[in-house]
């Protein structure tokens, strides 16, 4: 599309209340998926001490270094290969944000930095896997891809038992070409878990004509907030707020 790249078309025209698009549950990576790989072995060995969050991260990087690319290897391979939220911007680009923004994206990279921390025990056990050093495999622009990756573009599901895990649920989803779907302000859709058809659904709440594309609102955030959690704005946002430090509103007073 030529206003925001990819996205999805539908091929037919949708009423509200119409199936846009869905997932089957077998589809979705989950923690639980993982936990049913070879690395679940790995995982209860650190058993209660790795998230949900931290294992995704730590699979995605895994499958990426395959040479024979699994069932996940497609998927994977059409990720960005970087991101444009803070947790990208360097040093001096944080530091020109405006104030609240500037510590909402220090706050962003502290989060990062403590989760690639987190997965030292888990990575340490995984040597075995690779002639190199585990660090290089597994080194801070690596974890930063895959934060970044699961953050910007997962799905929350009702909460599964995952017992090995660190709080012993998860509950984020990485949809396959569901994530194709762009955000816009102003659409109209409701989405969720089936748990008849054991699927992820997105249904219309709206009209949509053939050919058109097909937009998912993430919900009613400003344009701070996805910038900070989504890596873009967006324009005529019409849930735009200006943040102001006491200080700068004293200043006017």
């Amino acid at each position: 599309f030529s206003d925001t790249g990819r996205g999805l078309m539908a091929r037919r025209h949708f009423q509200p209340g119409d199936v846009i698009i869905s997932v089957p549950e077998r589809c979705l990576l989950t923690a639980s998926t993982v936990l049913d790989t070879y690395l679940g072995r790995y995982l209860r060995e650190c058993s209660g001490s790795v998230t949900a969050l931290q294992a995704l991260c730590v699979f995605l990087i895994l499958q990426q270094q395959q040479q024979q690319p699994g069932q996940w290897g497609p998927y994977i391979a059409v990720l960005p290969a970087s991101y444009s939220c803070p947790a990208y911007f360097s040093s001096e680009e944080r530091s020109a944000l405006p104030a609240p923004l500037r510590q909402e994206a220090e706050a962003q990279v502290a989060a990062l930095l403590q989760d690639w921390r987190g997965t030292r025990p888990l990575v340490r056990l995984l040597q075995s896997l690779f002639p190199e050093p585990v660090s290089r495999v597994f080194c801070k622009d690596a974890f930063r891809w895959a934060w970044c990756s699961v953050n910007t573009r997962a799905v929350y599901l009702p909460a599964q038992p995952c017992p090995t895990l660190a709080g012993g649920t998860g509950s984020l989803a990485l949809a396959p070409i569901l994530d194709l779907l762009n955000h816009h302000p102003s659409a109209k859709v409701t989405a969720g878990f089936n748990e008849a058809t054991r699927e992820y659904e997105v249904r219309a709440g709206q009209t949509h004509a053939r050919h058109s594309q097909v937009f998912i609102c993430y919900g009613p955030h400003d344009s701070q907030s996805l910038l900070l959690h989504y890596g873009f704005v967006c324009d005529a946002n019409p849930h735009d707020v200006v943040y102001a430090t006491v200080g700068e509103i004293r200043g006017r007073l």
